[in-house]
C-alpha cells in the first residue's frame, strides 16, 4: 500500500498532522512521553 497508489491515506496522515499540530498539546503523546 504506497502513497502514490493511495493517495487518500496521504490526505489522511497530512489532515491528522496539521490537526495534531494546530490544535492543543495537552494530550500526552507516545513520541514525546
Amino acid at each position: 500500500m504506497a502513497p502514490e497508489e493511495n493517495p487518500g491515506t496521504e490526505l489522511l496522515l497530512q489532515s491528522f498532522e496539521r490537526r495534531f499540530l494546530a490544535g492543543p498539546h495537552c494530550a500526552p503523546s507516545p513520541g514525546r512521553a
